[in-house]
């Protein structure tokens, strides 16, 4: 299944999440990658590099990425949201390493409430113009912070962690990426993966109708037969 041939809903998106998880195909490792728009869902297994994410997004997505802080999705030269939810989780396991290091809770507490702000801002009833005073306000706050420049992944993507502000509707995080991947993975801690090329391009052929029709709202195996007895075109 080419990203050419696949659902215009997902191509046409406003925004896509994206993630990853190990594939192994005949022993050999890889991984399994997949695309989650409103739309509909796009699964396929390549390498763990920016060679999958051009190749999928090329010159079709014009929307915002999200996704975790992979550098494989540098790649895409259009706008990226990184997830929060990494970033406060990683943030959580410093504080937990450090229970005795006021400084580093103070620090915690600081991005929270900065990332706080930024969620209860209403950019919908915003103009553009307010939106992008507020991302650049919330890049400034965030900086300040009590240990915002000692943190090199905040420096680094510091341009990244407020693109939902500008962009009303897309996530902070990338959770819809990770709900699509889950099942894989189940499968993949089964059956160890898939056995040739034919066996995986199947697997994601279902993955990527499976996990559309649950977006939709849809049963598979109600799916399933309708397609099954629909005439084929």
């Amino acid at each position: 299944m080419e990203w050419s041939r696949h659902s215009p809903a997902v191509r046409a998106s406003p925004y896509i999440n994206a993630d990853e998880t190990g594939w192994r195909e005949n022993g050999v490792n890889g991984y399994a990658w997949v695309y989650s728009a409103p739309g509909g869902r796009y699964f396929v297994r390549g390498g763990r590099d920016k060679g999958v994410v051009e190749r999928v997004l090329g010159g079709e997505f014009r929307g915002v990425l999200v996704c975790d802080f992979y550098a494989a999705y540098n790649a895409y030269r259009g706008p990226i949201q990184r997830c929060w939810v990494h970033l406060l989780r990683d943030i959580r396991e410093q504080v937990e390493a450090h229970p005795e290091d006021a400084a580093v809770a103070t620090w915690a507490q600081d991005v929270r409430k900065v990332y706080d702000e930024a969620m209860g801002f209403d950019a919908a009833a915003c103009h553009e113009e307010q939106r992008y005073k507020e991302h650049w306000r919330l890049r400034e706050a965030l900086q300040q912070s009590g240990r915002g420049k000692l943190c090199r992944r905040i420096a680094s993507y510091i341009h990244q962690l407020f693109v939902f502000v500008i962009y009303p509707g897309t996530p902070s995080e990338n959770n819809a990426a990770e709900r699509d991947l889950r099942p894989l993975a189940t499968t993949r801690k089964i059956s160890g993966g898939t056995r040739s090329d034919t066996g995986t391009r199947t697997k994601m052929t279902l993955s990527t109708l499976f996990r559309t029709w649950v977006a939709h709202g849809l049963n598979p195996y109600h799916a399933c037969l309708q397609m099954l007895k629909s005439p084929q075109v």
